[in-house]
């Protein structure tokens, strides 16, 4: 904080004789006209104007917006207003709160309230929309709270647009839901009435933290006070009954919002459609698929799509050929991902014919197949002996792709005697590959061999709602990484190269492509507090010893934007601790970092996993430059070997906060987007070598 001093100190005052102040009065203020006939000067402050000796208050605005110090600005505001005649515009005001207040100096702005207030000027919405944009700037949810109270201390009746950006504030950080709550009942006692947006964003934060039952109140406080709901309003509480399971209910308001002469949007849609395939009730998803059109909205592709894919799920591929076969009544063509779910389901129900002659409408469309597509082709027409057919699935391929795909097939190219094949000596060179490919390795190499991922096809780039209602979208990420594949995911925070901490080539191919050291560790994305006991030996409970119980502490801060250092335990593989290190004080702790991450796209993948994933932050080449654009980073890494990349939008460039739990009290080593807790410690000592080890790969 400034140290003020008295204005006529003689040490301010020869401190403001070299300062720019002292300058700034010099040039504002001398006359700008001298006498050529006497050669005499005009004093250094000139009283052109007999109200104001420093002239216009627009200039000293000018120039405390120019400073690139704040106190300096503060001290050019202060210097100003300590003269009877100056008054300083509303603009000085705004500016400098502005510029206290993203420089952290809050308690300066009390300060500049209280002038403002002294000034005479009639305190306007403008004032406090600024000071809550600071707030809001800077994470301090609860200033933002107590700025609606300071409204009324000014005697100002705060307009709902300040009320919904304060809500946002709240409700925008973990453990401020409830205050928001009071906050909204208490505003109708104040004289603010909420509109139709207070209650979309109340009802949105209840709905994402699992407390549908309170949105539905809310809803229904709206219709009783004759608060109008809006598309956003019914799709929020959509998208709830969904996230719960509770289809029926998403349903009924489906109903009730067509009734009212609502249009529902195509989200809402796509929310309900996947949720009734996800939920087996395959025929109401269809019916709601046909009454689309009727109703005002005309379905697309990811519609379609999410069809498909439920059919195809179900075991009903026919349906689903139904389907697309359906999409051109809509004025809507197949893409990729519709010939590659429908083809997949047709190999799954042995319908290999049919496979087949989709494949050929996909390439007479000009798709080019995923790897997986020719994939179960050829294994499900090798299964069964027709090795003719595998081969014209190759030759299709390759008359599209104008190379040997042959040699791109995940089985085997090189046997000594393939005696189950009579007619083997007939064959083409490429049709003998594909041959070869289809006899059956020993048993007993096929129960020692160690699976490894083998590259195939193209890159794979998916792009998906940030908000997760398309996560159907992710289940060839989540195959590819089971089957070792090295990509990239969002988090809650900044992009991450992710693998399967259990395939050890995975973490290994990992290290090449990032560029990390083996002495260096790596962190892992958990699903929940389960896994961090699993594979850490967990946080710290107390013991009497220093040791503090922060355990339920820790427990409202995940999910969320922290990366917390751990012991390892056995279950995690070595790879990801960090081996061969030269640093015994390191080796001895042998830690990793944890994650939980809050974000929808991350945690759907998680969920369908059998164990945590390995991740490590997409870094610029830079110190402390994060990679933010999924298309910089799939042109980055995609050449150094990365198989996929899933595209959730352009991130902010914020990294996790890091607390190292190792020691007798949680340490912060990096502030990030999480903000720093009463309970966590910021590190004051040197620790460099030991600093760069911990969040060498933290995200």
């Amino acid at each position: 904080p400034m140290i003020r001093r008295p204005i006529n100190d003689s040490s301010a005052v020869s401190r403001y004789l070299t300062s720019p102040i002292f300058i700034f009065s010099r040039f504002l203020f001398s006359s700008s006209s001298s006498s050529s006939e006497n050669n005499t000067h005009e004093p250094i402050i000139s009283n052109r104007n007999p109200k104001s000796p420093f002239g216009s208050p627009t200039r000293i605005q000018k120039l405390i917006a120019s400073q690139s110090d704040p106190l300096l600005a503060k001290e050019i505001f202060d210097y100003a207003s300590q003269h009877p005649n100056f008054r300083h515009s509303q603009s000085s005001h705004l500016v400098l709160i502005l510029k206290l207040g993203r420089s952290r100096h809050f308690n300066l702005i009390d300060d500049v309230l209280a002038k403002h207030r002294s000034s005479g000027y009639p305190v306007t919405g403008e004032l406090f929309t600024y000071l809550i944009k600071v707030y809001a700037e800077a994470k301090l949810p609860e200033k933002a709270f107590k700025t609606f109270y300071k409204m009324i201390e000014f005697n100002f009746t705060p307009q709902p647009k300040h009320l919904n950006r304060i809500l946002e504030v709240l409700v925008s950080h973990r453990g401020y839901l409830q205050k928001a709550l009071v906050l909204f009942k208490s505003a109708r006692l104040h004289g603010v009435m909420p509109n139709t947006r207070t209650y979309n964003v109340l009802m949105r934060a209840f709905c994402l933290n699992d407390d549908l039952s309170i949105a539905y109140k809310l809803f229904g406080k709206m219709l009783e006070r004759d608060v109008v709901p809006d598309v956003e309003s019914y799709r929020i509480l959509i998208e709830g009954f969904c996230r719960k399971g509770q289809v029926n209910g998403a349903t009924e308001l489906l109903e009730d919002m067509l009734n009212k002469g609502f249009v529902p949007d195509r989200l809402s849609y796509t929310t309900l459609l996947n949720s009734l395939c996800r939920k087996t009730q395959l025929r109401e998803a269809y019916k709601l698929l046909c009454r689309m059109k009727l109703k005002g909205c005309n379905p697309d592709i990811v519609h379609y799509n999410t069809m498909i894919l439920g059919f195809c799920r179900q075991g009903r591929a026919m349906d689903a050929r139904k389907v697309l076969e359906d999409m051109s009544s809509s004025c809507c063509s197949p893409d990729s991902v519709s010939y590659r779910t429908l083809i997949g389901g047709l190999c799954g129900q042995g319908m290999f014919e049919e496979g087949k002659k989709y494949l050929q409408e996909m390439i007479s469309n000009g798709f080019s197949p995923h790897f997986s597509v020719s994939n179960c082709l050829v294994k499900g027409f090798c299964s069964f002996g027709k090795v003719e057919e595998a081969c014209d699935v190759v030759e299709l391929l390759d008359s599209f792709h104008g190379g040997d795909m042959a040699m791109r097939l995940p089985f085997p190219s090189t046997h000594r005697r393939i005696p189950t094949l009579p007619s083997f000596a007939s064959f083409t060179p490429r049709r003998r590959n594909v041959a070869m490919a289809s006899a059956k390795r020993s048993p007993k190499r096929l129960k020692y061999s160690t699976p490894r991922f083998t590259k195939e096809g193209e890159f794979v780039s998916i792009e998906v709602d940030p908000s997760g209602a398309d996560s159907w979208k992710l289940e060839p990420v989540i195959e590819l990484l089971k089957q070792g594949a090295v990509g990239v995911i969002p988090t809650d925070t900044v992009y991450a190269i992710v693998c399967d901490c259990k395939n050890h080539s995975a973490v290994e191919r990992l290290r090449r492509i990032k560029k990390i050291e083996s002495s260096k560790p790596l962190s892992i994305l958990c699903r929940s507090l389960r896994d961090i006991d699993a594979y850490t030996m967990g946080f710290p409970r107390g013991d009497g010893h220093g040791h503090a119980n922060v355990f339920r502490a820790v427990k409202q801060c995940l999910p969320g934007p922290y990366t917390f250092i751990l012991t390892a335990s056995k279950e995690l593989p070595k790879q990801c601790v960090g081996y061969g290190t030269t640093s015994v004080k390191y080796a001895s702790r042998k830690n990793v970092g944890v994650r939980i991450s809050d974000d929808a796209v991350c945690q759907a993948i998680l969920q369908a996993m059998d164990a945590p994933l390995i991740c490590t932050s997409v870094k610029g080449p830079k110190e402390n430059e994060w990679m933010i654009d999924p298309t910089i980073i799939g042109d980055t890494y995609g050449p150094e070997g990365l198989d996929f990349l899933v595209d959730g939008g352009v991130r902010v460039a914020e990294p996790s906060t890091i607390v190292d739990m190792t020691g007798p009290y949680p340490k912060v080593i990096r502030e990030g987007k999480g903000p720093i807790l009463p309970w966590m410690v910021v590190e004051e000592e040197d620790e460099s070598s030991l600093r760069q080890d911990l969040i060498a790969s933290e995200t």
